[in-house]
């Protein structure tokens, strides 16, 4: 999101410069960061989803390990399972960190001149 702030200086600056409140220019780049991080983050739930259904019907075949696993004592073919609760796990640290990781660039923004902006 900081690249995105930064080639869209003049962009940013140029609706600073027409009458867009700060607030609103926050809230524009922590939207766009919510709504790439939410598409992105339904798409990996579905592809991850669908690789643990297909391990666990295969398993994973960790057989080259053999002597390892049964150090450990455990089976050298696994067959992963996922919780319930575990996607609406995964979608909330991934949302949290998607907006956490939005402020620095958000603020970035704020800290913007609309001249200088401008004329970049």
């Amino acid at each position: 999101m900081l690249m995105a702030v930064f080639e869209r200086t003049r962009e940013i600056g140029m609706l600073m410069a027409i009458g867009m409140r700060r607030s609103k220019v926050f809230l524009l780049i922590t939207l766009e960061t919510f709504f790439l991080s939410l598409s992105g983050a339904l798409i990996g739930l579905a592809i991850g989803f669908a690789w643990v259904l297909h391990l666990s019907r295969r398993g994973l075949d960790l057989s080259r390990f053999h002597d390892v696993m049964r150090e450990l004592g455990v089976d050298s073919v696994i067959f992963p399972t996922l919780s319930p609760e575990m996607p609406y796990l995964i979608l909330g640290i991934v949302m949290l960190t998607a907006l956490f990781a939005a402020l620095y660039p958000a603020l970035k923004a704020l800290a913007l001149s609309p001249i200088e902006a401008i004329r970049k």
